[in-house]
């Protein structure tokens, strides 16, 4: 279980940002040396110099994928909740973005040092603030990011795909909904300028590929699968996200971007956001996975009401069957 995880591809690229190794090739780089000289009383400032040249290295010769915007946020990303957390107490974004950026001056000077196309440079992103708030963008990318990985494990097994992925998924699946207003925006956003046709990635995508007798089962009689659904479904209900957050002036200035809208009742009532879309086939699927899903709930939340119900039939059914058998008896003799 541990191995499958681990191979998740947002974890593999983040944890080559987090190694450590080959790091002395970087120790007489000309940046670490003004870091070293610009930057006082901060920990490990040479070290994170080292590792910022060291990942940007990486992400340059790194393989070319959809999710390079993506890692590139994730080159920013680590590089704000390192320093974040490296600074002394009590903290501040003064103090923070005092330290970052001279970091993003120098990551500046490295990129003028490459001949790199502008389709794939990635910048130092100055609009990063609030530490609580990129940890959730950044679950949010990984669920975009992971969507295909988890899809082709479901594929090849959904019961322990799902035994598996559920925790991790406990946490993205609520984000995405709640973030899905956003993401589909036409005007330029934190999200669809790191992530292309986000709408690609709802979790009725990930149900056209899996065998609609073995979901029809799994609904049924599979705990974990159950949890998914009732997770999906208080997910859709959560409230959307209107707003971004970005830094001015070395503050958090909120920027909403969207009016507040009701939803339908279809939207709400849209189990696995499967409803919807042109795929007729899918419809059917999960209209099926909801009846049978329905019926379960029903008689789950109504046990003493349906035993109630069996043992009358059942007694019914006995007195019937005794009074024909001693009609039939009463006719012989």
């Amino acid at each position: 279980m541990t191995e499958v995880i681990n191979k998740l591809p947002s974890r593999v690229f983040y944890g080559k940002l987090l190694d450590k190794s080959d790091l002395s090739y970087y120790a007489e780089s000309p940046h670490v040396h003004n870091i070293e000289k610009s930057i006082q009383n901060f920990g490990r400032a040479k070290e994170i110099m080292m590792m910022l040249e060291k990942n940007l290295d990486m992400f340059y010769h790194n393989e070319d994928t959809p999710f390079n915007k993506k890692h590139c946020f994730d080159v920013n990303f680590w590089l704000y909740n390192t320093i974040n957390e490296n600074l002394t107490k009590p903290k501040s974004n003064k103090k923070l973005f005092k330290v970052l950026d001279k970091y993003h001056k120098e990551w500046d000077v490295i990129n003028q040092s490459k001949e790199i196309d502008k389709e794939i440079i990635c910048e130092p992103n100055r609009t990063l603030i609030d530490i609580k708030y990129l940890r959730e963008v950044k679950h949010l990318f990984d669920y975009f990011e992971n969507f295909d990985y988890v899809k082709d494990e479901a594929k090849k097994n959904p019961d322990d795909a799902c035994k598996i992925f559920y925790k991790p998924l406990k946490k993205l699946i609520p984000i995405f909904f709640r973030w899905t207003d956003i993401c589909q925006l036409e005007e330029p956003n934190i999200c669809n300028t790191h992530i292309s046709n986000p709408g690609n990635y709802t979790p009725r995508a990930m149900l056209k590929h899996v065998n609609l007798i073995s979901l029809t089962f799994s609904a049924l009689v599979n705990s974990c699968f159950k949890q998914v659904i009732d997770l999906v479904k208080q997910s859709e209900q959560l409230k959307h996200k209107t707003y971004v957050i970005v830094r001015y002036k070395n503050e958090a200035k909120m920027l909403k971007l969207i009016k507040k809208k009701s939803r339908s009742l279809a939207e709400t009532d849209d189990m696995l956001g499967i409803l919807h879309g042109d795929d007729n086939s899918c419809g059917l699927l999960s209209y099926i996975v909801w009846f049978f899903y329905q019926t379960y709930l029903y008689i789950n939340e109504n046990i003493i009401l349906v035993s109630a119900f069996m043992l009358g039939m059942l007694f019914v059914f006995g007195i019937f069957y005794q009074v024909n058998n001693i009609s039939k008896k009463k006719k012989k003799n």
